[in-house]
């Protein structure tokens, strides 16, 4: 059990410093899908919804820019 765990550790580890930079770059049409998601949800948007849109659109400016 505990060779299972220092194996999850060294593998989230190895992950974590391979992969945001690819699992943080996301296309355009994911971010927007990721938007319609959150607008279909029912009832009314929370703040925190909102924000998480308005990130999500800055994020689309940022990929505008880079490109």
């Amino acid at each position: 059990m505990l060779l299972l765990a220092a194996a999850l550790i060294v593998a989230t580890t190895a992950m974590m410093s391979t992969g945001p930079a690819s699992a943080d770059e996301l296309s355009v049409s994911q971010l927007r899908h990721k938007m319609q998601v959150i607008k279909n949800r029912p009832g009314p948007l929370t703040n925190q919804e909102r924000h998480h849109i308005q990130n999500l659109r800055e994020r689309i400016r940022d990929n505008d820019d880079d490109n």
